[in-house]
């Protein structure tokens, strides 16, 4: 192989290299952002702690507050918003809807809590049907509580009888100030009380009761993702036996999508940071329970998939987080740079001798040529022309060290012919 032959291929190699770290694997982007729902929601706090972590690794995070669901998912399908992710509640969109978006993991367990006044029931409410005619909170439309709550009232056939106060500027102290002040007689909220004080403490306020959803194992094979969610006894309250009896409710997870083609290196980030900070057993949730990837709304992610079989990556487990991202993109374009370069470097020497064969070939039958036409005493001056155009070829052509004596017998064969000329 030649100096010529090598500057190529170096050549070569560098350019497939650049182009593959920069269109086929890129770097992960500096600066993302994740539409969270409400300042006072669960899943903006989820959010707000994804934010603390992520920006230890030089990535800038900006938090969008929504109104709810819906806006998180258009804001993800709208390209000029730039938000590459976002906290829904699992079961709400369908996936042929927003073909555009995968899932990557469930977050949280979010329960369906409705604290009622005791003093607007005569008798503790036991089912959905006993809040109807009461002034209700649910939140914005647009919101976890209010998509649960319209599930429920159409499953109870009770839909149109209730007097809903949804309040425009939703914020759960309000609401519960509301309640306290007996301007509302029901709140329905789907939030984690352990990152609530207000609303913990509220579950704690001995004038307000927790309902019990008595037929909440008949909703699970109706409301899709949702799962039967059991408070034990003084679960909020050891010390006032809050609440007073084991109840059941409903809950969803809350699920983390994002715009298909996020990157890998930020998916396997995400879940890394995902598992250090929501995987701790809290008031509702047991230990290790989340994240996890059962029953997503949307595709799952290919890294996620890998992710939840795997675990993280072995650069991932050992390395920084930056020299982990440089090692895997470098192995993700060297593997197929070289599959292809090896083979192509071992067959060069035989692509070039059969290269050099077809000269050599092209040379002899011109040589032969000549020599018939001057056995048929040709025009000597033409025929000279020719041998030394021949001549001319056998002197450029490189054939390998090993195979010189093919040279000299052309050399010997071109002389014999420029004998006959004489």
């Amino acid at each position: 192989m030649n100096f010529k032959t090598i500057v190529i291929i170096v050549i070569g190699f560098l350019v497939a290299l650049v182009i593959g770290l920069t269109v086929i694997v890129p770097a992960p982007p500096k600066f993302i952002r994740i539409a969270a729902g409400s300042e006072d929601s669960s899943s903006f706090v989820t959010a707000n702690r994804i934010k603390n972590e992520i920006e230890k690794y030089g990535i800038k995070v900006e938090i969008i507050t929504t109104k709810g669901n819906l806006e998180n998912v258009a804001l993800l399908e709208k390209p000029k918003s730039s938000v590459s992710l976002a906290i829904i509640q699992s079961g709400t969109f369908k996936q042929v809807e927003h073909p555009e978006l995968e899932s990557i993991a469930n977050l949280y367990l979010t329960p369906l809590l409705a604290i009622y006044r005791k003093d607007a029931f005569q008798k503790q409410p036991e089912f959905m049907r006993d809040f109807v005619g009461k002034n209700i909170s649910i939140g914005p439309a647009e919101g976890n509580a209010s998509l649960l709550f319209r599930q429920l009232t159409e499953l109870s056939a009770a839909k149109g009888k209730f007097v809903t106060g949804v309040q425009k500027d939703y914020d759960i102290l309000k609401s519960l100030q509301a309640l306290e002040r007996k301007q509302i007689d029901v709140l329905f909220v789907v939030e984690r009380p352990d990152e609530e004080e207000e609303l913990l403490a509220a579950l704690k306020n001995p004038n307000f009761g927790i309902f019990n959803l008595t037929k909440a194992f008949a909703y699970p094979s109706r409301i899709k993702t949702s799962k039967v969610i059991e408070i034990p006894r003084a679960t909020f309250s050891l010390q006032n036996n809050i609440p007073p009896n084991d109840i059941r409710t409903i809950g969803v997870s809350a699920e983390l999508v994002a715009q298909k083609g996020i990157n890998p290196a930020i998916t396997g980030l995400l879940l890394d940071i995902i598992a250090r900070t929501e995987s701790p057993r809290s008031i509702l949730q047991k230990e290790k329970e989340y994240p996890n990837d059962r029953e997503l709304s949307f595709e799952q992610n290919e890294d996620s998939v890998r992710y939840f079989k795997n675990g993280p990556s072995f650069l991932n487990k050992y390395l920084p987080f930056w020299v982990a991202v440089w090692g895997d993109r470098l192995l993700k374009i060297l593997i197929p740079i070289l599959a292809v370069l090896i083979p192509v470097i071992n067959f060069y020497p035989q692509i070039v001798a059969f290269r050099t064969k077809q000269k050599l070939h092209a040379i002899y039958k011109e040589l032969h040529q000549i020599e018939h036409d001057v056995e048929m005493h040709h025009d000597k001056l033409s025929l000279t022309e020719r041998l030394i155009s021949v001549e001319m070829k056998a002197t450029q052509l490189h054939l390998p060290e090993l195979d010189t004596k093919s040279i000299f017998d052309l050399r010997e064969n071109i002389q014999f012919v420029k004998a006959q000329l004489l």
